[in-house]
């Protein structure tokens, strides 16, 4: 945190495939001392928090499915093709900064800046390109489940019949289950 006492962090929260839903719940407390940092490029760093990035490892894996989870930042006039599963689904969240998100010769080249969520469909890269100010954004990606999501606060479920019993479970004590020692 800062001075004032302001602090700065994200959570992910992975949906499971349905049969994998119900396994033991699992919380990952990790410490910036436990995320590996990497510099592929001049003005480029990026903390690999999950998955693996110019055979980069991070901490969290055996997560029933392969996401990732990096922590990129950029300094001013900086280029960077950051390499994408293609059939993965992709996001960046910018939380400081701004930053071009596409190739320079595309009809959509706009200038992105804090607080902005981009989602990209399937591609081999994303090119980010700053110009007067660096940027810092987090990029989760993820093979898409296909799935149907029901989902009501803290859960979610395939069904709207699986919400009203996970919830029934909740209120009977039994929604989370014990592993045997």
């Amino acid at each position: 945190g800062d001075g004032k006492g302001t602090m700065l962090g994200f959570q992910l929260w992975l949906n499971l495939s349905s049969k994998n839903k119900m396994c033991l719940p699992k919380y990952r407390d990790i410490k910036s001392s436990d995320i590996p940092t990497i510099q592929p490029e001049n003005g480029i760093e990026i903390k690999v928090i999950c998955g693996t990035v110019h055979n980069t490892a991070g901490p969290i894996n055996d997560l029933g499915t392969d996401p990732s989870y990096l922590d990129i930042s950029l300094k001013p006039d900086t280029s960077y093709k950051l390499k994408t599963e293609y059939n993965h689904m992709a996001a960046c969240y910018i939380f400081e900064g701004q930053s071009f998100f596409c190739k320079k010769d595309s009809p959509d080249y706009t200038m992105y800046s804090d607080e902005t969520l981009l989602l990209f469909e399937k591609g081999d890269y994303i090119e980010i390109t700053t110009v007067e100010k660096p940027v810092r954004f987090l990029f989760i990606s993820g093979e898409p489940l296909k799935e149907p999501i029901s989902w009501r606060g803290p859960i979610v479920m395939n069904s709207d019949e699986e919400i009203a019993h996970a919830f029934a479970e909740l209120d009977e004590g039994t929604f989370i289950k014990q592993q045997e020692k």
